[in-house]
């Protein structure tokens, strides 16, 4: 089953989406998308009942999926952190994210960001946090840029329950989908080479719209390695300018993927 989604819901750009600034955003965006991969679990951990009141907005929607991100206060310290704090940020990320959402059937999993400063001396500690999330879907983007660092560490995670996940980005151009796991999992980030390693751009380093060729290409890729997977989730993260919604919106045409079943029109 292929899911295309955004990486987030709620952005003040989105107007060319939402068309109304009064909507309510998680409701209207369930209605036209299947899946959402949550980025505001990064920054920091929401309350329960934020979560619970997510749920609520998406009960109606029938399989409509979160993908959760893992707090950088994790993701980022993990070669630092202490095992005391981990377990504490650990637990309250579970008991106010996962638990809600996984207990509405509604869980797709967990993604980890690595920090481009993630080195060797982090493998360990990944894999110790991996297996210490009770989640079926368990997901790792690699963003590291020590040389070797990806194959260490594909090396040494042999035996875990991740699958890597596969980015589209200036730096990183897609080919084709990671082959591991039953799920695959793709973050489509643009191709803002201009601005994509200026970290001081902010936000704008995510502004790209992807041409018909480019969608066509990436549609292609994923019909040509489907079959080897369960699930293929397809995240775009080019939210500036409403891009993503209207990118996502293209492909899931292109793929005649699985859409949300509300009763609702859809946005074309």
């Amino acid at each position: 089953m292929i899911r295309i989604g955004c990486s987030g819901y709620s952005y003040p750009d989105w107007l060319s989406f939402y068309r109304n600034s009064r909507v309510d955003k998680l409701s209207f965006y369930s209605s036209h998308f299947p899946t959402v991969e949550i980025n505001t679990t990064f920054y920091a951990i929401p309350s329960r009942g934020t979560v619970e009141n997510w749920v609520r907005k998406t009960h109606g929607v029938r399989n409509f999926m979160y993908m959760l991100k893992v707090p950088r206060d994790i993701s980022h310290r993990l070669g630092s952190i202490k095992e005391p704090e981990l377990q504490e940020i650990t637990g309250l990320f579970s008991y106010n994210c996962i638990d809600p959402i996984r207990n509405a059937g509604q869980l797709a999993g967990v993604l980890l960001q690595l920090p481009p400063s993630a080195d060797e001396i982090w493998v360990e500690k990944i894999g110790s946090f991996m297996e210490s999330i009770n989640v079926s879907g368990k997901f790792l983007e690699i963003r590291s840029q020590h040389e070797g660092f990806q194959e260490y560490l594909e090396k040494r995670s042999e035996g875990w329950e991740v699958n890597i996940v596969s980015v589209d980005s200036p730096n990183n151009r897609i080919k084709q989908i990671h082959q591991r796991g039953r799920s695959a999992y793709i973050r489509l980030h643009g191709r803002n080479s201009r601005l994509w390693n200026d970290v001081s751009a902010g936000l704008s380093r995510y502004l790209y719209d992807y041409s018909q060729a480019e969608l066509e290409e990436i549609a292609g890729m994923v019909n040509r390695d489907k079959s080897s997977f369960e699930d293929v989730y397809i995240f775009f993260n080019n939210h500036p300018e409403g891009n993503a919604p209207r990118n996502a919106l293209s492909l899931m045409e292109m793929l005649d993927s699985e859409r949300p079943s509300t009763g609702q029109s859809r946005l074309v």
